[in-house]
């Protein structure tokens, strides 16, 4: 018997000892990646305004709401799931009740944030809409003006919201009641939550929980704002058309005295 015989015996003898189990390690690995939902992507895609902006909403949020925190990945869960962390100007579609799902929401802002003075469409980044801007809207830059196409403005807006009432939000069942008061729907509420543990690296055993409670109940209308559509749609999602993109001056602007 040759050497090089040998040798290709031994490689495969390796082979078989080796291969079979690594593979069944990398198969084990990959069957536990988490969810994410309709919108395709890694931890790796937040742009940096995403990332710097729900990370100073969430530094910011205990000083404007008492006895509440956001974790930033929360924020940018919803950043992902509502616009795919969209930085350009983005309206949802017209709450008319034509897609299956969502809720019909007539104007309550004559049109001055979405160019529709029929219907309302939510807003930006985080998908926020009119009637809860004009209530809840932050000036997260101190430009003197609280933009909802803002992505700074958009997440301490939305941490804002979520801290209605006041709750300490890196608790997985705190969380889960925000995000239906958020958006009550169950698939949303997953599809943050599968996100936030993409991002924030939460304990597998604890999101795959947490999810699972956070789906307890059933989407409807209670929040107009449900939608089981996606940004990511390009059937339902426009930019905003230049009747939006008025003077600066002209916009709703708010301080954290709306929150008492």
């Amino acid at each position: 018997m040759s050497i090089k015989t040998v040798a290709i015996g031994l490689c495969l003898a390796l082979l078989c000892l080796f291969g079979a189990p690594l593979l069944v390690i990398f198969l084990l690995v990959a069957g536990t990646a988490p969810p994410v939902a309709a919108n395709v992507a890694s931890a790796g895609d937040i742009p940096p305004v995403a990332m710097a902006a729900s990370t100073d909403a969430s530094n910011r949020i205990g000083s404007l709401v008492t006895g509440c925190a956001v974790p930033a990945p929360v924020l940018l869960a919803i950043g992902k799931v509502e616009s795919n962390h969209a930085t350009a100007p983005v309206i949802g579609p017209a709450l008319d009740g034509s897609i299956p799902g969502t809720a019909v929401v007539p104007d309550t802002d004559g049109g001055s944030l979405d160019g529709d003075p029929v219907w309302d469409h939510a807003l930006g980044p985080m998908q926020i809409l009119p009637s809860m801007w004009r209530r809840w809207g932050q000036d997260a830059n101190g430009d003197g003006v609280a933009d909802p196409q803002d992505p700074a403005d958009a997440a301490l807006t939305a941490g804002v919201i979520l801290c209605q009432p006041p709750a300490d939000l890196s608790d997985p069942a705190a969380l889960a009641a925000a995000l239906h008061r958020y958006n009550d729907s169950d698939a949303y509420v997953a599809d943050v939550m599968a996100w936030a543990t993409t991002y924030a690296g939460y304990p597998r055993a604890t999101a795959a929980r947490s999810i699972a409670d956070a789906t307890h109940g059933t989407s409807s209308s209670r929040n107009p704002g449900s939608m089981p559509w996606r940004i990511g749609d390009s059937r339902y999602v426009t930019s905003a058309p230049a009747a939006v993109r008025r003077s600066r001056a002209s916009r709703p602007n708010s301080t954290a005295m709306m929150l008492s």
